[in-house]
């Protein structure tokens, strides 16, 4: 299956859905994004059509989707004015879970968050 450019997937991402970032999950097949409207959307990295699930991240001011944390939970970074604030997300039930506020704290507004899988020991 292929587009008119002969590439698998031939399609524009409406430009509202990329304002706060994405993340491309673990196995290429799906986007998360955040529409302007402040909810939390998939898109089928392949067809590009948006998942019907739409989750509301708007209690604060969504600064960027980081990263999936699993293969269903994307973490959503969020600021209140005083400290980023991070929420894990279940892209297929919409429920969200704040995680510790001690972790938020240590970041800022423009901080790097990890983006690599955790180092794993040697010999164990």
């Amino acid at each position: 299956m292929t587009g008119p450019s002969g590439l698998v997937g031939d399609y524009r991402i409406d430009a509202a859905l990329t304002e706060y970032g994405g993340a491309l999950s673990p196995d290429g097949r799906t986007l998360a994004l955040v529409t302007a409207d402040l909810k939390l959307v998939t898109l089928d990295a392949r067809t590009g059509r948006v998942g019907k699930r739409r989750t509301d991240v708007g209690d604060y001011e969504v600064i960027r989707v980081e990263r999936w944390i699993g293969r269903d939970e994307v973490l959503v970074r969020r600021w209140d004015d005083d400290y980023v604030l991070l929420t894990k997300v279940h892209v297929r039930t919409g429920a969200t879970e704040e995680l510790d506020a001690e972790l938020g704290e240590s970041l800022g507004y423009d901080s790097r968050w990890a983006r690599s899988a955790p180092e794993t020991r040697q010999g164990s």
